[in-house]
């Protein structure tokens, strides 16, 4: 979740942690696994005033094959 004035500024600012969250590691079967920002896929109002700043509400994980 990300606080922001408006669309545009919550599409930035997802788009930095997304990009900062970047990483990799060597899993238990030796094997490279990226943690990779691809794309923000959509900004929706939660309409909500006392959630916290950097609370994920979704999130989705795919394997590439």
């Amino acid at each position: 979740m990300i606080l922001a004035d408006g669309a545009d500024e919550a599409e930035e600012r997802a788009e930095d942690v997304g990009k900062s969250a970047e990483h990799e590691y060597v899993n238990e079967l030796g094997q490279t696994v990226r943690r990779v920002f691809v794309s923000v896929l959509e900004v929706q109002d939660l309409g909500e005033q006392e959630l916290e700043d950097g609370v994920e509400v979704f999130s989705r994980h795919f394997r590439a094959t």
